[in-house]
C-alpha cells in the first residue's frame, strides 16, 4: 500500500494528516477554553503520539518520491544537519534558550518572530560550524585509521554473501 501509492496521493496523505494534526490542536484549545481540562493535549501534542508519527511518515513518503537535482550548498550543509539537532537539543539546550535567547520574555511581545528567526539561524549557524571542526578533527582522521580494518571487513562479508557460507 504505501510503496505503491502515487506521487498525487502520497500528497494528499501528507496534507490531510497536517490537516487533521491542526484541526485536533484548535479542537482541543477551544476544549480548553471552554472546560480547562488539558489532559486532551496528551493525544497529539508530543512527537511520539499518533499523529505527529503519522504525519512524520506521510511526509517522508512525499518527499522520498519528489527528486531533486544535487545543489553543493546543500549537500555542504545536509551533512551537519544532524549534528545541528544534537548540539541544539542536547546540554546545551538551556543556555540557548533559557539564557542567550530568552524565550520566554518575549513570548507575548511582538519581538516574538524576529528573536525566533534570529535564534533559529545563530543557532543553526553555530551548529554547522561545530560540526565541521567535529569532522575535521575527529571524523576525518579516525575513519583514515579504520579504513584498513573497514575494508577488510566488508571484503570478508562479501566473500560471505556471494558464498553463502
Amino acid at each position: 500500500m504505501w510503496g505503491g501509492a502515487s506521487l498525487r496521493q502520497t500528497a494528499v496523505l501528507s496534507a490531510g494528516c497536517l490537516i487533521l494534526e491542526m484541526l485536533s490542536l484548535f479542537g482541543m484549545r477551544a476544549f480548553y477554553a471552554l472546560t480547562g481540562m488539558d489532559y486532551l493535549f496528551y493525544f497529539v501534542w508530543d512527537v511520539n503520539k499518533i499523529l505527529p508519527v503519522l504525519t512524520g511518515i506521510a511526509l517522508f513518503l512525499l518527499f522520498r518520491q519528489i527528486s531533486v537535482r544535487r545543489v553543493k550548498m546543500v549537500s555542504f550543509l545536509s551533512s551537519s544537519v544532524f549534528g545541528v539537532y544534537l548540539f541544539h537539543d542536547g546540554p546545551l539546550r538551556t543556555f540557548l534558550f533559557g539564557t542567550l535567547f530568552d524565550d520566554a520574555a518575549t513570548y507575548d511581545g511582538c519581538l516574538l518572530l524576529p528573536q525566533m528567526i534570529l535564534a533559529a539561524c545563530a543557532i543553526f549557524t553555530a551548529g554547522i560550524l561545530v560540526d565541521k571542526i567535529r569532522i575535521g578533527i575527529f571524523e576525518r582522521p579516525v575513519l583514515k585509521m579504520l579504513k584498513p580494518i573497514l575494508d577488510w571487513i566488508d571484503d570478508r562479508c562479501a566473500a560471505v554473501w556471494r558464498d553463502g557460507s
